[in-house]
């Protein structure tokens, strides 16, 4: 068995604007919890020449919980995929903010 540590950090590029956040009184980092509906989008330039697996820049949870979000590359999902990798599960992540709800899209109930 071996732990894994990632590196490299991405610059700041998430998109927040479905995401609560709180700041940390303790540390002062700002920590954003997860959507409750919709995905996580990024800013896709800060993927732009980075390795297969970064971590984000932001904290996601809350208190001492807090962590920074593993990402992989299309590429290593791939490899995983391929070689049905046991206990791994992927979430995907936007890179464009999806501007318009249902209720915008003409010819819908």
């Amino acid at each position: 068995m071996w732990q894994m540590h990632i590196q490299t950090e991405i610059e700041a590029g998430v998109d927040s604007y479905n995401l609560q956040k709180e700041t940390c009184e303790y540390c002062g980092r700002i920590k954003y919890n997860f959507p409750k509906r919709g995905a996580l989008t990024f800013n896709e330039s800060r993927f732009q020449d980075a390795p297969n697996i970064v971590r984000s820049n932001e904290w996601f949870g809350s208190g001492g919980m807090a962590f920074q979000l593993p990402i992989v590359s299309k590429r290593l999902k791939q490899i995983i995929d391929k070689n049905k990798f046991k206990g791994v599960r992927f979430t995907p992540i936007l890179h464009l903010r999806i501007e318009k709800s249902l209720n915008d899209i003409s010819g819908t109930c």
